[in-house]
């Protein structure tokens, strides 16, 4: 589950933009199903799925080849780089640039959780990550921004 929340604050700022109590939108990673090579399971907004998941096979943590731990992480929007639009979670054990982001098959992946608009589990695979990606940005944006493109997200991950 990946549990965001609008803090009303502008980014680098200590203007408060709203004194109303933080809204929060309650993102769901379920992990479903195990092959040989992979993870595979949904991403869920509000109830909702709105993507498919894929991760790394669990292999006790190793870095850059195993999916992360289940368990609640911090996390934040990135932009930078070439991956462009993704989520960064923080403070996961013995990892750093854990994120969720395109990617259609684990070979693109270092542990990092990839998404798509449909998923084989023969294969390890996701289709349309972009379009899923895009679709997730979307509801995400609407939820944390409420309109205020000022806002800035605080973002707490729960996998399970």
């Amino acid at each position: 589950m990946l549990r965001f929340t609008s803090l009303g604050l502008l980014a680098g700022s200590s203007l408060l933009l709203s004194m109303q109590p933080p809204s929060q939108l309650e993102v769901v990673v379920e992990r479903k199903s195990e092959a040989t090579g992979c993870i595979m399971g949904y991403l869920l907004v509000d109830d909702e799925v709105v993507a498919y998941t894929l991760e790394l096979p669990w292999l006790y943590n190793i870095n850059d080849l195993s999916a992360i731990p289940t368990g609640s992480y911090s996390g934040f929007i990135r932009t930078d780089g070439k991956l462009g639009w993704r989520v960064e979670l923080l403070n996961v054990a013995g990892r750093k640039n854990v994120q969720m982001h395109i990617g259609n098959y684990t070979r693109q992946t270092k542990g990092c959780i990839l998404i798509g608009t449909g998923a084989r589990l023969e294969g390890c695979a996701v289709e349309n990550s972009a379009d899923a990606l895009g679709r997730v940005r979307e509801r995400l944006e609407a939820a944390i921004f409420k309109g205020d493109i000022n806002s800035s997200p605080e973002i707490e991950f729960i996998v399970r």
